[in-house]
């Protein structure tokens, strides 16, 4: 399996962005 910081990344703003909103 290979790490993909970009994605994580993005998955990990949407949530947040989600959650706060």
């Amino acid at each position: 399996m290979f790490w993909q910081p970009e994605t994580a990344a993005s998955m990990a703003n949407s949530r947040m962005f989600l959650f706060i909103s």
